[in-house]
This record gives structure tokens, C-alpha cells and sequence, in this order.
């Protein structure tokens, strides 16, 4: 680098721009998410079922094992926020 500075002071530029946008996952394994998060929503709101609270790591395996797809644990709580995917029995409780 320091040679092409010195080479091309004029044109010389460390600037970088991605071809592929960061931070972004595909609608497939978005569908995915919801889908398991749908899944576990109906588990949480039956009341034969002591399930309370969403078991992201669960759906983070789940989502690997059956569907081939690696996908963040942050990535899959923040899509259950911006989902509105809530504790209802803990919701329940307060209402």
C-alpha cells in the first residue's frame, strides 16, 4: 500500500465498498423463523402445555437441524421483538 501512495499519490484510496450487503438474512430463513416462533407461540399460549417463555436456542438448533440454515441467537430474538412475538402467559397474568 505505502508503494502504491507513493506511486499514485492522486488516485490512491483506502476507501472500501462491499459488494454484498452485511446484516441481512435471506426471506427464506426469515420465514423459517417466524414459522418455529409460530410454533412455539401456540405451545406457549396451551394451557395442558408448562411451557412459558420462547426457547430461542431451541429454535436456533431447530432451524440448523431440519432446515440446513445457521442463524445467530441475537438475530433470532431480534426477529421475535420486531415480530411481537411476547410471553403471553406472563402478559396473561398482568392483564
Amino acid at each position: 500500500m505505502v508503494k502504491r501512495l507513493k506511486d499514485d499519490p492522486e488516485d490512491f484510496s483506502i476507501s472500501y465498498s462491499r459488494r454484498i450487503p452485511t446484516r441481512k438474512i435471506s426471506k427464506d430463513i426469515e420465514k423459517n423463523i417466524v414459522k418455529e416462533l409460530m410454533i412455539e407461540k401456540d405451545l406457549i399460549k396451551a394451557k395442558d402445555v408448562p411451557i412459558k417463555y420462547y426457547n430461542y436456542s431451541y429454535i436456533k438448533d431447530l432451524l440448523e437441524q431440519k432446515y440446513s440454515q445457521k442463524v445467530s441467537l441475537p438475530t433470532i430474538i431480534d426477529r421475535a421483538k420486531k415480530k411481537s412475538f411476547l410471553l403471553f402467559k406472563a402478559e396473561e397474568k398482568s392483564s
